[in-house]
């Protein structure tokens, strides 16, 4: 499961203003210790912004409300959540291959479930407001609705995993610690070739050096895995670059011209491939935090993807 959280924007707005005050102190409360262990937050309703901008209530205005708190420690928190955790609209390469379907409360029809929706196809966890008692619950049942390539409508029941107070946190940050660790450790055993689960992938020594680097931050390792199971499962279907795009969902590029017709910058992306030797890795992954990038060197003949490299972005100039 991926160590991240997707607001589920259905929650909001509360009920009444009453309702809101009553509730958002343990939220931020919430926001900040789960956003301290390095866990992320991504939203889905594609619209660019920041808590601030969220609507809480009718009535309520969120500064007037700060201004309000007596416990100047807890003022701070709060100020900080604001300033700090970002919760940007979630990446589109992470769920273009599920944009087809929609996602509705299963217990309620009317009500889009966005948010949730992603959170299913990205094997993460939903985070909702406490406003109504359908967001009081982990998990929350959700109806995916889609059409088939026949034609034919189609839906599934799926429950997903929600957080909804303070009580759940230490669980919570406890299974997403047990991820890292197991996620660490898989990268670790990874071989140049006969890897059991991703028969489909080689590695050059020096990718498999990066992974192990302490540069790989516990945010990368569960985006790392994702990806490299994602082309795994899509290069024996793909004859092209724009299909390895379409059936994983990720967002892989070649390098521009002037990269490539650039001798030095193009010298930084050639490595030693196991079997073929000194290679150019042009095509890349970008799926990842701080402008890190997996460059590939894809055989679609033969049904093989090489991991040549995982690091910084390499120079552009």
């Amino acid at each position: 499961m991926s160590t991240c959280l997707v607001l589920n924007e259905a929650s909001l707005p509360f009920s009444s203003a009453a309702d809101c005050k009553g509730s958002l102190d343990e939220f931020f409360v919430m926001l900040h210790r789960v956003n301290s262990q390095g866990v992320t937050f991504y939203r889905a309703d594609n619209i660019e912004g920041d808590w601030n901008s969220l609507d809480y209530s009718d009535g309520f205005e969120l500064g007037k409300w700060i201004n309000e708190i007596q416990d100047i420690d807890h003022k701070r928190l709060v100020r900080s959540v604001l300033g700090n955790v970002k919760c940007p609209v979630v990446s589109t390469p992470m769920i273009e291959h599920d944009s087809d379907s929609f996602f509705v409360l299963s217990s309620d029809q009317n009500i889009d479930v966005k948010g949730l929706g992603v959170a299913s196809v990205i094997d993460s966890r939903g985070i909702s407001f406490a406003s109504q008692d359908c967001w009081k619950s982990d998990p929350v049942n959700v109806t995916k609705f889609w059409t088939d390539e026949a034609g034919n409508c189609c839906e599934q029941n799926i429950d997903v995993p929600n957080i909804f107070s303070l009580a759940q946190v230490n669980g919570v940050l406890a299974n997403f610690k047990a991820q890292r660790e197991s996620n660490k450790q898989y990268l670790c055993k990874l071989q140049v070739d006969g890897n059991q689960y991703l028969p489909n992938l080689i590695f050059c020594e020096n990718a498999l050096t990066n992974f192990k680097s302490s540069f790989v931050t516990t945010q990368d390792f569960p985006k790392i895995v994702d990806s490299l199971n994602k082309l795994n499962n899509a290069i024996g279907e793909s004859n092209n670059a724009e299909e390895l795009v379409e059936k994983t969902g990720l967002d892989i590029t070649g390098e521009s011209t002037s990269v490539m017709n650039n001798r030095k910058l193009s010298r930084q992306r050639e490595f030693n491939h196991p079997k073929l030797g000194k290679q150019s890795f042009y095509t890349h992954v970008k799926n990842f935090p701080d402008n890190k990038r997996m460059h590939i060197l894809p055989d679609y003949q033969k049904r093989i993807i090489c991991i040549g490299y995982f690091g910084r972005h390499l120079p552009l100039k």
